[in-house]
């Protein structure tokens, strides 16, 4: 199940990495300068993000599990090494009631250490209610092509379609 988060720009809901939930058929996007990878000190693509305030971003909480924020940066462009930005993370907060064994409230808010270079996105706050069952949204991602792959690393874009609504969660 995917977050609410697609909508957004960025799929920062239930994907447990990036080698989990890939952008499959996707195809590279250049643009939505605010969608961000999450990078390790080894410059290892752990999830996306999406800029919501001048120094804030929202992820999923899962994207924090054994890994310190400050130990993180985000990525600012469409693939890892074509001279994007970085930013080191210098806090990150989860959901109080997010519980990584069944993946609930997984969601998170990070604060970045300097001013994001691209303008935040506005929050979608529509109702998620069983009439967007059926639903075409596009997605946009620093995730593998296939589940299977080690090409994380570069922005991708593709279409999904939402296929159930529970509670705050689709798939």
């Amino acid at each position: 199940m995917l977050s609410l988060l697609c909508t957004l720009g960025a799929c920062a809901g239930h994907e447990r990495s990036s080698n989990e939930q890939a952008v499959t058929n996707g195809t590279i996007a250049t643009g939505d300068p605010a969608v961000i990878a999450l990078v390790d000190a080894n410059d290892q693509v752990g999830c996306t993000a999406t800029v919501i305030g001048s120094h804030t971003a929202i992820t999923a909480a899962h994207c924090f599990v054994s890994r310190p924020p400050r130990s993180l940066r985000v990525y600012f462009g469409t693939q890892l090494g074509d001279g994007g930005t970085f930013i080191a993370v210098s806090d990150a907060r989860s959901h109080p009631d997010f519980d990584f064994s069944v993946l609930s409230n997984d969601i998170a808010m990070l604060t970045l250490r300097d001013e994001s270079p691209a303008a935040p996105v506005a929050l979608d706050m529509r109702t998620l209610d069983s009439s967007l069952v059926g639903t075409d949204f596009r997605v946009v991602g620093f995730g593998t092509t296939t589940g299977t792959t080690g090409d994380a690393g570069t922005k991708r874009e593709g279409i999904a379609r939402m296929s159930d609504v529970a509670g705050l969660e689709f798939t």
